[in-house]
């Protein structure tokens, strides 16, 4: 039989042909498998970042009602679910009682996040609160360590507070007053706050005279205020005060929208805010609340001296605000007090014995000389 070469190679081309076609198919069929299994991967890929989207935005807002601000909460989520979860449920405790902030610091009391404050955050998670009451939970940290701290952690020491056994009878008084400041923030209605005001004022009197009362029989106080009620009374009185001089505040009494250009003004309410404690509270002779008086009469003074500076330095170069009121001698600068001729926040060059001195106008009176303007 003749072998014909024709067929042979038609056959070898058929069958070559064949082969390639289902390579190509295979090939083909594979890729459409990657690529279908890539997009499925995207697919959850994107469902798993909008769900972490989703939680963290959840999470946040449910810090933020808990009394966090945006830094802290932030901070507080870089570190993952567990130290979220310990937040949350440490600022539930940390509710009516202090500033859930200052339990996470920056820096760091520990200033180890991933060993002292995280066996912290492991053994509340695990329902092991009673061992945070009994220890001081400073155990391997020393007073350098207290003393200057490290990066973003938990303020150890006043967590120790925070599970601390009460003053039962101390918090009926500073727990009320508390709940009485943040009602005095979030309301508007003038009889409501006449209300307020009355209850208060009645719980003021009859904790002065338990506060006397102690003073005669032991020589000494007991604390009244801790954090929280602080805080709280403070924000109430700062609300108050920045409202009578236009700023518009949220919930919390900050201030909503720009302060540029009305610092004066700013630090003049932080005087007020500083007076009214001051009177209100003052004669309690509580050792938290006198510090905290004492920090933003402080506070406000040298805010005042830097723009009273700032404007000065302004005039210098020819960018003058209408703040400005130029030079005059101490005289004139009374004489014109007396007249109302000075807003807040007015700037005013005195030519003293020492020297030239800024007098900046707050229409409240300086706690160290009883004038209506602080001078630097």
């Amino acid at each position: 039989m003749a072998f014909n070469l024709g067929a042979f190679v038609g056959g070898f081309s058929e069958k070559l042909t064949e082969r390639i076609e289902a390579e190509e198919e295979r090939v083909n069929k594979r890729m459409e498998e990657e690529r279908q299994l890539a997009m499925k991967q995207r697919a959850a890929r994107q469902a798993k970042r909008e769900k972490e989207k989703a939680y963290a935005e959840e999470t946040l807002g449910l810090l933020s009602m808990l009394g966090y601000n945006d830094e802290i909460a932030a901070e507080i989520m870089k570190k993952g679910k567990g130290a979220t979860e310990f937040a949350i449920s440490t600022g539930q405790e940390a509710l009516g009682k202090m500033d859930v902030n200052a339990l996470w610091t920056l820096p760091s009391v520990s200033g180890n996040m991933d060993v002292d404050d995280q066996k912290i955050i492991d053994s509340t998670l695990t329902g092991e609160e009673a061992v945070m009451a009994q220890n001081p939970l400073t155990a391997g940290v020393t007073g350098q360590q207290q003393a200057t701290g490290g990066g973003f952690g938990l303020n150890q020491e006043l967590y120790a507070q925070l599970y601390a056994p009460p003053n039962e009878y101390e918090n009926t008084f500073s727990a009320r007053l508390a709940k009485i400041s943040q009602q005095k923030v979030r309301t508007t209605d003038p009889d409501k706050l006449k209300a307020l005001e009355l209850e208060e004022q009645q719980l003021l009197d009859d904790l002065r005279r338990m506060k006397e009362n102690e003073r005669e029989n032991t020589g000494s106080n007991t604390p009244s205020f801790n954090l929280g009620t602080v805080s709280s009374a403070t924000n109430a009185v700062r609300k108050s005060q920045l409202n009578s001089v236009g700023f518009k505040t949220d919930l919390e009494g900050n201030i909503v929208g720009e302060l540029e250009g009305r610092e004066g003004a700013y630090y003049a309410a932080e005087l007020a805010t500083a007076q009214t404690l001051q009177s209100t509270y003052g004669s309690l002779n509580d050792q938290a609340m006198n510090d905290n008086i004492r920090s933003i009469q402080n506070n406000a003074r040298n805010g005042i001296l830097a723009y009273g500076k700032r404007q000065q330095y302004l005039e210098s170069i020819g960018k003058g605000t209408s703040y400005f009121k130029g030079q005059a001698d101490s005289k004139t600068v009374e004489e014109n007090i007396n007249k109302g001729m000075y807003k807040v926040g007015d700037v005013i060059q005195v030519q003293t014995k020492a020297g030239i001195k800024i007098v900046v106008y707050t229409g409240v009176d300086d706690p160290n000389t009883g004038m209506p303007f602080i001078m630097g």
